[in-house]
């Protein structure tokens, strides 16, 4: 699994980590080079649709890039959410209690719900393929839900609806 991961990586981005890179740059440049690498693939994001630039511009300085294997366990049922995920690449199946509930693609968030009700998380969310996505910190998700209302409103809205899937 080390071996098939390490390959995706350097498949994907030559042995380049651009995190490290960025992080060298003047950040108003790192923020620009990160908002033209990453604006479509937070447009596909529903709970960044519509938004200004100035909260896209923040989320994507928060977000940490991640890669799932085939078969990958991302999140287990049942245990603390302590960040949520947004897919950029691949699909997820997502189960709960056993029983297949979803499948996700890119564009997806997952893993919201347990931040937003402080409480376990309720599926398991299961990589289908080699995937990428993003990874957003419980105390960075907090943050832009208190500087930007309209954020926390379609985090609700998103949460309810996967609430009301998994009845």
């Amino acid at each position: 699994r080390v071996r098939d991961y390490y390959s995706y990586l350097w498949a994907r981005q030559r042995g380049v980590d651009a995190t490290s890179v960025l992080d060298d740059m003047p950040r108003s440049l790192s923020q620009d080079i990160l908002m033209f690498l990453n604006r479509d693939a937070v447009g596909k994001v529903e709970l960044f649709q519509g938004s200004d630039d100035l909260l896209l511009r923040e989320a994507v300085r928060l977000l940490r890039p991640k890669v799932f294997l085939p078969g990958e366990h991302i999140i287990r049922q049942g245990e603390y959410g302590d960040c949520m995920y947004f897919l950029t690449s691949g699909e997820v199946r997502v189960s709960a209690d056993g029983s297949e509930i979803a499948r996700l693609g890119p564009g997806s968030p997952f893993g919201e719900t347990a931040l937003l009700e402080n409480l376990h998380r309720n599926a398991d969310v299961v990589s289908e393929s080699y995937s990428t996505g993003y990874q957003l910190t419980k105390s960075d998700f907090d943050a832009l839900r208190s500087r930007y209302p309209e954020f926390d409103q379609r985090v609700k809205a998103v949460a309810e609806r996967r609430r009301r899937t998994l009845l």
